[in-house]
């Protein structure tokens, strides 16, 4: 193995250490700015789906205190009596089938055809 000059190493580490350092520091700089831009584009995202998220949690609250009111003026009807428990005059095809009588009595629908 062939001897190290030591100027040689002298020049190597006097030219050598700046340009590593340089190098080290501009790779610092560009990750930082790399890891920056990420967090602006995670905030950014966040940000828009909390913001969906709100508006829907709005409309569902919205929608919840709708029908609440509608309950709550059909359980008053009832309780006035403006409302009956059934609202048609027919009777359901339960009924027909658990009573003839009822079937005998009901309007026939194709009696004019």
């Amino acid at each position: 193995m062939p001897p190290i000059d030591p100027g040689l190493v002298a020049v190597a580490l006097i030219f050598g250490l700046p340009v590593i350092a340089v190098l080290t520091n501009h790779q610092q700089k560009m990750a930082a700015i790399i890891h920056g831009q990420n967090r602006a584009n995670n905030n950014g995202a966040q940000a828009e789906e909390m913001q969906a998220l709100r508006r829907e949690v709005g409309e569902l609250k919205q929608l919840v205190h709708q029908q609440t009111i509608i309950c709550d003026n059909l359980t008053q009807m009832v309780a006035k009596g403006q409302l009956s428990g059934s609202t048609s005059t027919a009777p359901s095809p339960l009924e027909r089938a658990a009573d003839p009588s009822v079937a005998e009595t009901s309007p026939d629908r194709f009696a004019n055809i």
